[in-house]
Order: C-alpha cells, then sequence, then structure tokens
C-alpha cells in the first residue's frame, strides 16, 4: 500500500493528532498578534543589516493577511500529515528550523529586491523537495507527482513573463518567487546532509 494509506504502519496515533494540533496552534498565534509586533518579527534586510538577526528566523511565522495566514497553515497541515506522517520526527524538526535559516540566507545574499518578508511558503518548498525522497520509499508516482507539482511550480515561478503579483489582493505582497528557490535548495541540502549522517553512522557501525 502506498505511505499515505499504510494504517499498519502508524504507531502512537492519538500523541501525532495531538502533536499536530498543538503545531498549528503555536503556528497560528503569530496571526493574532498587533501589527507592531509582526513588524518586530517580519524578515527586514534594512534592519537584519543594523544586527537585528532573531528576523532570520522569525520573519517565517508572521502573516500579511489572514488569507495568508490561512494558506499557511494548511500548508502545514499538508506537509506534517501527508509527507512527515510516518518518520522520525528529527526529520521534520530539521526541516521546520533549518530551511527557514537557508530561505532567509537566500533571500538576503541572492534576493536583493525583497527588503521585507513574511510567511512560510519558502519553507514548503523546501520541506516539499525532502518530502519527494521520503514519499518515493512508498510509492515512486505520487512521488513522481509531488515532484512535478513543485518542479514545475518553480518553472514557471522563474519565467520572465510570471506575475508575481497575481495573489497581492490576497496576500498583499508579490510572491516571492527567490525565496521558493531557496527554500527548495535548502530542503535538498538539508536532506542530502541528513542522509549521508545516517550512511556515515550505519558504516561505522557495521
Amino acid at each position: 500500500m502506498p505511505l499515505l494509506f499504510n494504517l499498519s504502519a502508524i504507531k502512537n496515533e492519538r500523541e501525532k493528532y495531538c502533536f499536530l494540533a498543538v503545531l498549528l496552534l503555536v503556528f497560528s498565534i503569530p496571526y493574532f498578534l498587533p501589527e507592531t509586533v509582526a513588524q518586530l518579527l517580519q524578515f527586514d534586510r534594512e534592519l537584519i543589516a543594523q544586527g537585528q538577526g532573531w528576523r532570520f528566523i522569525t520573519g517565517h511565522f508572521v502573516y500579511f493577511t489572514f488569507y495568508h495566514y490561512a494558506m499557511n497553515v494548511i500548508g502545514l497541515a499538508f506537509c506534517s500529515f501527508f509527507i512527515y506522517w510516518y518518520e522520525p520526527r528529527i526529520i521534520f524538526w530539521l526541516s521546520f528550523l533549518l530551511i527557514p535559516i537557508g530561505v532567509s540566507i537566500g533571500i538576503y545574499w541572492f534576493s536583493l529586491q525583497s527588503d521585507i518578508y513574511r510567511g512560510f511558503s519558502a519553507v514548503f518548498y523546501g520541506m516539499i523537495a525532502m518530502g519527494v525522497f521520503i514519499v518515493a520509499r512508498n510509492s515512486l508516482w505520487l512521488a513522481g507527482v509531488l515532484a512535478l507539482a513543485l518542479y514545475g511550480k518553480l518553472y514557471f515561478e522563474q519565467q520572465d513573463n510570471f506575475d508575481r503579483l497575481y495573489m497581492e489582493n490576497y496576500i498583499d505582497a508579490a510572491v516571492a518567487t527567490d525565496a521558493h528557490l531557496a527554500g527548495t535548495v535548502s530542503g535538498l541540502i538539508i536532506y542530502a546532509v541528513y542522509r549521508l549522517i545516517l550512511l556515515f553512522r550505519e558504516k561505522l557501525t557495521q
């Protein structure tokens, strides 16, 4: 059976649902903070250059609008339930905590036109990039669909005629295409390093 329907592989089902519920709740808290607090947390190139390095992380956990927030919550639920559900928790936390840093580095150094950034969408790109390999161990066709959707969207976003403002009425900002690319690259690098560490540990135990 494919990964998504392999019920025999589910362990500690109640604990996992509770973890997901708490994670989504905590993830939602920043949306209800005052705008002044959100501005203290958002990625801001000028203020980061002045030493406010926490924005490298916190900028991914604040949002522009309710629609922006809702899309991020749905994305987190999708990645948590459909990709990382049967995996060791360490894989989820590696992606959840390290990909934001990779995205911020990518924006700061390679997307100089991006002065302000909010949201977790670029992290989802990285989580899905990792997820392709995770899902492939159980279902190649599903991994193929996931990869096609991810890299197809990346391809169109990188075209010169791509309208970065097509979501402006919903998220009150342009689509951060460079951040999405940085997230994907970060996810691939993190997963490759993780697999190399596992391989090295296996060699040591032989």
